[in-house]
């Protein structure tokens, strides 16, 4: 994903290359985040999947709220 690194913390999707996800989830798991960084020293990014279309849409198009977190670390 553009502008995210591996190694650099969760990666909290918001969206992939068909569609953007549902922003109140996003939102919930960004206060979420913050507050992990601060009281346990927690990274996270935010990244838009620009390559390719996940789960997460076809989720969404049925209806329910929809977001999506990748845990990409770097193996030795």
């Amino acid at each position: 994903m553009a502008g995210c690194q591996r190694g650099d913390g969760v990666i909290m999707r918001v969206g992939d290359k068909t569609s953007i996800f549902d922003t109140k989830a996003m939102r919930s798991w960004r206060r979420s985040a913050l507050n992990l960084s601060r009281v346990r020293k927690v990274q996270f990014q935010r990244g838009l999947m620009s390559g390719g279309t996940c789960e997460a849409t076809a989720y969404q198009e049925f209806g329910p709220q929809t977001g999506a977190v990748c845990v990409a670390w770097a193996l030795p």
